[in-house]
């Protein structure tokens, strides 16, 4: 299995964490929605860094040294630059940065990327991990 693993494209890049507009918009829908995980389990990346990935389109698995979640990438050149990856404040984004760092308001960190075929960490998750389950 490690073999395989090896072969999976994986990048260590910086995350930012950021609020969009998408996301205030959908809140209203409650975070238990479609509309909110579609809108904030996401990360916007640049064209160059999903190339790298060998990615046109897909999910990724973000790792820090707190946890890992797995998001939909959003190819974006806009909002964000090659290197550097911006997930939407939210559950996912709170699950890569510790308690520490949060409180410090830092909002840049390292992580490490791969390509997953893993579908997108649902909110249940979260969750359950809270509560015990």
């Amino acid at each position: 299995m490690d073999f395989f693993k090896s072969l999976v494209p994986q990048i260590e890049m910086i995350i930012t964490i950021g609020r969009t507009i998408n996301l205030e918009k959908v809140a209203r829908y409650g975070k238990l929605s479609e509309e909110y995980l579609e809108n904030s389990a996401v990360c916007l990346i640049h064209p160059a860094d999903l190339k790298r990935l060998g990615l046109k389109e897909g999910n990724l698995k973000i790792t820090t040294a707190s946890g890992s979640v797995i998001v939909k990438a959003v190819s974006n050149e806009f909002e964000t630059s090659e290197g550097i990856i911006v997930i939407a404040n939210g559950p996912w984004a709170n699950k890569l940065i510790d308690e520490k760092d949060f409180q410090e308001n830092k909002i840049w960190f390292k992580a490490n990327i791969e390509t997953t075929k893993e579908e997108v960490t649902k909110i249940d998750t979260f969750i359950k991990e809270i509560v015990g389950e």
